[in-house]
């Protein structure tokens, strides 16, 4: 797993890929780490702290605790309850299922333009990048870029498409190392690749020497 994303508050990343490649495995390593730090923290604010999830493969139930949330796509208001939330985390798994990729709620964006004063990190997750809502991706801070079966002209609504048709031949080019009856092998550890828009740099973590 990689340790090189220190976590603070405020933050929007996508994990982007194919089943099975990695990125259920990475999203519970965050999860796992949200959950030790708010352990340490005594009388904490009932607000303060929590975790949401939108789950369609009950990957992440056994975290949740008394006053964190169960997304379902019965909550059209679900951005209602996250916009009470402090210091927390929002995990969206297959968010097309709960956010239009066509149309969003301008309160949504409103939530997504406080996340850094409500201190709350976002974690999206998706197959591929012509499936994230148009609106989200100038929100979107930085990507972990596993395995991908998407065209080239599926990143034409990424900030910068030449350079995620890059990252993506390099990663590709690393699972090719494996056969596929090889993948489950590499859990917990599927090689990625993390980009962070803010600075322009892109990492590659778990490839072999």
């Amino acid at each position: 797993m990689s340790e090189i994303i220190k976590r603070r508050g405020g933050e929007i990343l996508c994990f982007l890929g194919h089943n099975n490649t990695g990125k259920s495995a990475e999203s519970i390593f965050y999860i796992e780490q949200f959950c030790k730090k708010r352990k340490k923290i005594k009388n904490k604010n009932k607000n303060f702290n929590r975790l949401a999830v939108f789950d369609p493969q009950n990957r992440y139930q056994k975290y949740l605790e008394k006053g964190d949330l169960n997304i379902t796509p019965l909550n059209d208001d679900w951005f209602l309850t996250v916009s009470k939330f402090r210091d927390s985390l929002v995990v969206l798994d297959d968010h097309r299922q709960l956010i239009d990729t066509d149309t969003i709620d301008k309160r949504i964006l409103n939530l997504l333009f406080l996340r850094s004063e409500y201190g709350i990190d976002f974690i999206i997750i998706t197959h591929f990048a012509k499936l994230i809502q148009p609106k989200l991706v100038g929100y979107i801070d930085k990507y972990l870029m596993f395995y991908n079966l998407g065209e080239d002209k599926d990143f034409d609504r990424t900030a910068n498409s030449k350079l995620f048709i890059k990252l993506k031949e390099i990663i590709n080019k690393e699972y090719r190392r494996y056969s596929p009856e090889e993948y489950d092998k590499l859990y917990p550890n599927f090689p990625y690749i993390y980009y962070n828009g803010r600075n322009d740099r892109a990492v590659k973590i778990n490839f072999k020497k």
